[in-house]
């Protein structure tokens, strides 16, 4: 018996197949940092280069991937390594889950803020100016430009730490 390779499921059909008595089993295919940063809950990660260095878990399965091309990949290796389970893959992949805004496990959202950028930025640039600032400008001028850079950076932080109601005072 060969894998049987089903059409893909729809994100819907894999919440309503999910919560039926006998799930199929969810394999998500992806590296072990993008499973610990967002995965489908529920699922087992065997990373697709060690997909065919791991026990096969018994039963059907949905591979989860960040899109079908991989998930297909990952498939095709099955088939041509001898596993003889049904397999089917979420149609979109992770791609289409996050798009819809369905629920993930994980250590990380997938909107991140970087609140240190403006501060980075103005580092770098304060760092350029002090070293260009030593061999041309004198030390009034490189004082002065290095103020220029940092207060705005120093005071967007101090505004931005502040509760909402006291900036209506500043106003």
């Amino acid at each position: 018996m060969t894998t049987q390779a089903r059409p893909s499921i729809s994100p819907s059909q894999l919440l309503d197949g999910q919560a039926a008595a006998n799930p199929s089993l969810l394999i998500d295919v992806c590296s072990r940092r993008s499973y610990h940063k967002h995965h489908i809950e529920g699922s087992q990660n065997i990373p697709l280069p060690l997909l065919l260095n791991q026990e096969w878990p018994d039963g059907d399965w949905i591979v989860l991937a960040d899109n079908d091309h991989e998930a297909l990949h990952a498939i095709a290796l099955l088939h041509d390594s001898g596993y003889e389970r049904r397999v089917q893959w979420l149609d979109g992949g992770l791609s289409r889950w996050k798009e819809r805004h369905l629920p993930l496990a994980g250590t990380q959202s997938s909107v991140s803020t970087n609140t240190q950028e403006p501060a980075t930025v103005a580092a770098v640039l304060a760092g350029g100016l002090v070293l260009v600032g030593l061999q041309v400008l004198p030390l009034p001028a490189l004082v002065l430009s290095l103020a220029l850079v940092l207060i705005p950076v120093i005071a967007g932080r101090v505004l931005s730490q502040m509760p909402k109601n006291s900036l209506k005072h500043l106003a």
